[in-house]
């Protein structure tokens, strides 16, 4: 089993966690402004995570390897 976590700021980086050992398995330094929303697939072989507004990114990690499968923007909420 798997846990993630994400931080603000400038050092936005999401962490990959083995829950069992808590040893820390991936930090992945793509965000830039803080980190919004994280999501396991069912299966946890990815992981989404979700910029804040200012960051506007998205990213779809392996969680095998930590590597960037898919990514993109995120649109800005209506108001």
């Amino acid at each position: 089993r798997l846990v993630a976590s994400g931080c603000g700021g400038a050092n936005s980086d999401v962490c990959i966690w083995d829950a069992a050992s808590g040893q820390l398995m991936f930090r992945l330094s793509e965000h830039d402004h803080g980190i919004a929303a994280l999501a396991f697939s069912p299966d946890e072989r990815l992981l989404i995570s979700v910029g804040v507004a200012a960051d506007s990114k998205v990213f779809v990690w392996d969680t095998a390897s930590g590597n960037i499968v898919a990514s993109g923007k995120s649109a800005p909420a209506d108001t």
